[in-house]
């Protein structure tokens, strides 16, 4: 029962990081986008 509820839990912290890191991936995409026309203008 122990294992079963840290592999849940291990589970549960990939899930929650790799969601965070596809925020922060995408919050960098947007500024590099906004950085470009800055630039080019």
């Amino acid at each position: 029962m122990y294992v079963l509820d840290a592999k849940q839990a291990l589970l549960h912290a990939v899930c929650y990081i790799g969601g965070a890191w596809r925020t922060v991936t995408l919050f960098i995409e947007c500024h590099m986008a906004s950085i470009r026309k800055i630039l080019n203008s």
